[in-house]
C-alpha cells in the first residue's frame, strides 16, 4: 500500500510540473523583434563642445541646430527644445521609445547667455 501512494504522489507531481510548463508556454507571450535594437546615440556629447553649435544654441538658430542634429542623428526622427527654464517640457512627442539628452550651455567666451538644450529622438517608422 505504501508503494502505491508514493507512486501516485510522484505521478501527481509530474502532472503538476507539466501543467505549469504548458501554462508558461501558452499564456506568456514571446516578443521576437526583427528590427535592430535602437541605442542611445549620445548626440549632445560631442556637439555641445563645438563652439559653432554652442553659438547656434545661444542665438536659438533652429536652422543651424537642425543641420547639426540631422548629421548626427541620421537614422532617427527628433525634436529639440531650447529654454532658459529647467522646468520647460516638450510637447507633441510620439508614443514610442524616446531617448532624451540635455545639456546646459552657459554661453560662449564673450557672453553669458544660459540655455538648456534638450533633444528627444526615436526610431523612424
Amino acid at each position: 500500500m505504501v508503494g502505491k501512494k508514493g507512486f501516485l504522489r510522484t505521478v501527481e507531481v509530474v502532472i503538476a510540473i507539466a501543467m505549469t510548463f504548458i501554462f508558461l508556454i501558452v499564456f506568456i507571450p514571446e516578443y521576437a523583434s526583427t528590427k535592430p535594437a535602437l541605442k542611445n546615440e549620445n548626440a549632445l556629447e560631442t556637439l555641445y563642445k563645438n563652439p559653432d553649435f554652442r553659438a547656434c544654441i545661444t542665438s536659438e538658430n533652429s536652422t543651424c541646430i537642425n543641420q547639426s542634429l540631422s548629421k548626427r542623428l541620421e537614422n532617427y526622427d527628433y525634436a529639440f527644445n531650447i529654454s532658459k527654464s529647467p522646468d520647460e517640457r516638450s510637447t507633441n512627442l510620439p508614443q514610442k521609445r524616446i531617448f532624451s539628452e540635455s545639456a546646459f550651455i552657459s554661453g560662449n567666451n564673450s557672453a553669458y547667455e544660459p540655455r538648456i538644450m534638450r533633444i528627444y529622438y526615436w526610431g523612424r517608422g
